[in-house]
């Protein structure tokens, strides 16, 4: 999530020495070294990259050109949200499915979202298909307090991003009960 420095080290051991050393980093790990290694490497650049380098020594001797074990992996970005979709009302007992749709340089893996209302706490969203998240509220019934949520999703790197707060109104949809207080125990009331 920040900016770090690579460090390449080569050794001739018993041999002439190591003279110099070139390396390139590309999309897809195939580009040619000719950038002169001269101490660590100040790295920046967002996104996926695979690092290739290869060394000679004193006398001459060409290293075979080699790629790193792992790809170089820089994000700094935060994933963004084209979309949050769902019911903005509802009735008790119903069940009301909210969606985020989102992107992100790298990859978006995680969604929560925060209920407070008739329903509290933090769940994790489904994700399908890719980058979107998928959630279900089931509205109590006999209860038409309000719902309030935002959604938080976060990348690979860690970096996370917030909606702000939505509101589901909540109407009643559950028949009146009729309940017996008394009953005349000798026929007369």
């Amino acid at each position: 999530t920040s900016n770090f420095l690579i460090t390449l080290t080569a050794n001739d051991t018993n041999g002439s020495g190591v003279n110099y050393t070139k390396y390139c980093a590309d999309t897809a790990g195939t580009c040619n070294p000719t950038i002169s290694y001269t101490g660590p490497i100040a790295w920046s650049i967002e996104g996926d990259r695979y690092l290739r380098y290869y060394s000679v020594d004193s006398v001459g001797n060409v290293e075979t050109v080699k790629n790193a074990t792992n790809k170089i992996r820089l994000d700094k970005t935060k994933p963004v949200w084209s979309a949050v979709t769902g019911n903005t009302a509802g009735t008790t007992g119903e069940n009301l499915t909210l969606q985020i749709v989102t992107s992100d340089n790298i990859d978006v893996v995680a969604a929560n979202i925060t209920l407070i209302g008739t329903v509290n706490g933090t769940y994790n969203m489904t994700e399908n298909p890719s980058n979107t998240f998928n959630y279900t509220i089931t509205i109590p019934s006999n209860n038409t307090t309000s719902i309030t949520y935002n959604i938080t999703i976060w990348d690979q790197a860690g970096n996370s991003n917030s909606t702000a707060a939505y509101t589901i109104t909540v109407t009643d949809n559950d028949a009146p009960i009729y309940t017996v207080i008394s009953t005349p125990t000798n026929g007369i009331s």
